[in-house]
């Protein structure tokens, strides 16, 4: 199955920055206690099967990544580096 950049964003429902946000404080709320607070970007999704696509989508393009679920947010969430570039006109 081929996932475009685009399909990647759309999968999820939140993204924000990761690294430098302090995330290490609320650490307990992710039950993959080994999450890297290393990572720039944090994506959360609704659903596995959003999960699955976008973790399928990275391991594609060889790009590192975390996963884990957010009790707070109720949803599953991706910790990575990738990002969209913007596309200039």
């Amino acid at each position: 199955m081929f996932i475009t950049e685009e399909d990647f964003e759309m999968l999820s429902s939140i993204k924000m920055q990761w690294n430098g946000y302090d995330w290490e404080l609320q650490a307990d709320r992710f039950d993959n206690r080994e999450i890297s607070f290393e990572f720039q970007w944090a994506y959360w999704f609704d659903s596995r099967t959003a999960l699955i696509l976008a973790r399928n989508f990275l391991m594609q393009r060889e790009i590192s990544f975390n996963e884990s679920y957010d009790e707070a947010m109720e949803s599953f969430v991706i910790v990575t580096d990738y990002a969209l570039e913007a596309v200039s006109l």
